[in-house]
């Protein structure tokens, strides 16, 4: 199918040629995995239309593209996109212009990650003891702390379109604080009977603030 997104097509199977004949294997395989999340992209696009999760997330890629490009040839990604009779394709708008620190993207897959975690932890039937409860404790904090209030002030502040994500990452960690209070207490008690409504309340809390960060798309436009 001939459309704007060809040439990103025929641009990324060039980059992999130079990158196979210039550089180690790690770095090609990573160029794979580009080339993949780009074709999965497209196909989406192409299928139902654009969205904001998706082209915020072809974004990404390009933009991982042009830095792997510009690394390995010192040319950015448009250059190989370009044939004898075309000029470089037009980065994709985005609806969401979600320009947020490196901190912020390393906070939300980490601590969605931590959260899976823990309730794989919660949801069994499988008796929990009190060190495991300390590692989930002190897994949640150091997540929680790694995003300090002064990176979330860096989120363009004056910028309205900003506002709903700095008022999503500051409801979140005020539950993970209560999830791992909550995780606290339950230590207490874990080897008791009465701590199974505790533990109930635990499973409860980390599935709905993960369906939070699902409903305010934070994990399609954030998590590789």
């Amino acid at each position: 199918m001939e459309d704007e997104f060809t040439l990103y097509e025929y641009g990324v199977e060039r980059l992999l040629e130079q990158i196979a004949a210039r550089s180690d294997q790690g770095t090609l395989q990573d160029a794979q995995l580009l080339q993949m999340r780009l074709e999965r992209d497209i196909t989406e696009i192409r299928k139902y239309g654009r969205d904001d999760a998706t082209e915020v997330s072809l974004n990404k890629i390009l933009e991982r593209l042009n830095n792997l490009s510009m690394g390995v040839t010192n040319k950015g990604f448009n250059e190989w996109c370009k044939t004898d009779h075309d000029s470089p394709p037009p980065q994709p708008s985005l609806s969401l212009p979600f320009t947020i620190p490196f901190a912020v993207q390393r906070y939300i897959g980490e601590l969605f990650r931590s959260l899976e975690k823990t309730l794989s932890l919660f949801e069994g039937g499988e008796r929990i003891y009190l060190f495991q409860c300390e590692h989930a404790h002190r897994a949640l904090q150091q997540c929680n702390a790694s995003l300090s209030p002064e990176t979330i002030d860096l989120i363009a502040p004056t910028d309205t379109s900003q506002t709903s994500l700095v008022v999503a990452l500051l409801h979140i960690q005020h539950n993970v604080e209560e999830i791992i209070e909550l995780i606290d207490e339950f230590g207490q008690v874990c080897q008791k009977r009465s701590g199974q409504k505790q533990r109930q309340h635990i499973h409860k809390k980390l599935n709905d603030t993960m369906y939070y960060m699902r409903q305010h798309h934070l994990t399609s436009l954030y998590i590789p």
